[in-house]
């Protein structure tokens, strides 16, 4: 019994977590149709198949029978996220596979590309690093550009420089040699040798291409600018758009477009991660919307491409909020902060140095947004206005927090009360400041 509990407390199996893609690829290889027929081990849920099942028909890797096309054959071959086959066919046809295969190596180890630290000399190096291989499109003609200055160093008399290059440049030779290999193994299993072909200088023209081929099999991972680049972007998907209500996620802190203080319109993304309770878009470029619509056309109607452009965000600021009630309001942990712009559908953005905070949204629901955060505030300011709170306690002298520590009142025995108000906002008047002091009798005051 103690057993089966422990085993219980397991996460489920990855089966029953992801969509069965390769699954569905394999089974249809070996001509079992209908797969519903196949006896699974623990067989994935409806929904997980219905999903991944849509997915290669966006993908072209099934045709209107649910047969598969060569492009499906070839992604089970492959046997690689069918984004990255699409990607790499539409490079064959683009004449720039060289460069798609080694964007592909790199994908599959960017989250491990560099290292981290706490200490800020090295984030400055990292800083410097960054920027030496960014490129202004994003992050995909920068993992290429590391990739490439990298390779200069494979020479096997090389070896030390190799390492020396990827300490001195905060990068993790590991992944680059697994980026490698994979490069390598698709090469070979796409019939394309990758050591002996006439490259192409990484020109404009290239990378035009290259981000081509990565709206070929990424469009799905699309997402639309918030407004600041602080703020974020909204993920597009055929759900958000029948339902109104989209994911939102900020630019993950090693992002080019971070590093550059950039804000594209439209950007394609890697992946989609959550730390700490906050959606992050890895791997980001700006892309043209005009190659939305060489995409599977029952997608873009889908997501109303056609209207994509029209997608817009307002903003409402509340002014004069007051540290106290903001951090009481919204706390320091962005648990509570994402909790509400879920609550609200918006971006919710904290300056706790001007004591404001300003809300983006669609215009179509930011009337409602406005009205649940105001109603939160009145509800938090009337809390903070009754609590009272003894912090320390000195002979007989008492020290007492009121308003959620804008203002400290000493309490001296026998003797004055003397009052401290902090963090006012600049447009209290000395009307107001009197009226505060009212109802601990006849005072005197001075800024």
């Amino acid at each position: 019994m103690e057993t089966y509990e422990a085993m219980s407390e397991y996460p489920r199996a990855e089966i029953l977590s992801i969509r069965p893609t390769h699954a569905i690829l394999k089974l249809k290889t070996l001509n079992i149709d209908p797969i519903e027929s196949f006896e699974w081990f623990q067989s994935p849920s409806l929904s997980n198949f219905q999903e991944a099942n849509q997915l290669l028909i966006w993908l072209n890797a099934i045709d209107s029978q649910g047969q598969l096309t060569q492009l499906g054959r070839n992604m089970a071959l492959l046997d690689i996220d069918p984004k990255l086959t699409v990607m790499l066919y539409k490079a064959q046809e683009l004449h720039c596979l060289f460069y798609a295969l080694i964007l592909a190596g790199m994908l599959t180890v960017s989250q491990n590309i560099w290292w981290i630290s706490e200490d800020h000399e090295s984030k400055d190096m990292i800083s410097r690093a960054r920027a030496e291989f960014s490129h202004e499109s994003g992050d995909h003609i920068t993992l290429i550009n590391i990739y490439l200055k990298w390779s200069t160093f494979c020479a096997k008399n090389k070896r030390q420089k190799q390492y020396e290059w990827c300490k001195n440049n905060s990068l993790n030779e590991k992944s680059l040699q697994i980026a490698r290999d994979f490069i390598r193994e698709k090469a070979q299993q796409m019939k394309y040798d990758i050591e002996h072909t006439d490259i192409e200088d990484l020109n404009d023209n290239i990378i035009n291409r290259l981000l081509q081929c990565i709206t070929a099999g990424y469009f799905m991972n699309i997402a639309v600018s918030n407004g600041p680049l602080r703020l974020g972007y909204q993920i597009i998907s055929t759900s958000s758009q029948a339902s109104n209500e989209s994911i939102r996620a900020r630019v993950f802190h090693t992002s080019t477009l971070s590093l550059n203080d950039q804000i594209p319109k439209y950007v394609l993304f890697n992946e989609l991660l959550n730390y700490h309770g906050t959606n992050y878009l890895t791997v980001l470029s700006s892309i043209n919307l005009n190659w939305l619509k060489s995409v599977s056309e029952d997608w873009y109607e889908a997501i109303n491409g056609a209207n994509l452009h029209t997608v817009s965000y307002e903003s409402f600021t509340f002014e004069n909020v007051g540290k106290a009630l903001l951090e009481a309001f919204i706390g320091r942990p962005t648990y509570h902060l994402n909790k509400l712009e879920d609550k609200t559908q918006a971006i919710i953005d904290i300056d706790y140095k001007k004591s404001k905070l300003t809300i983006w949204s669609r215009p179509t629901n930011l009337t409602r947004a406005k009205k649940i955060v105001q109603e939160m505030i009145e509800k938090e300011k009337q809390k903070l206005l009754v609590e009272t709170e003894e912090m320390r306690v000195v002979g007989r002298t008492r020290i007492l927090m009121g308003a959620g520590g804008v203002s400290q009142t000493i309490l001296f025995a026998d003797d004055f009360i003397k009052i401290i108000i902090t963090n006012l906002p600049p447009t209290i008047t000395e009307e107001r400041i009197q009226t505060l002091c009212e109802q601990f009798g006849e005072s005197e005051y001075s800024f």
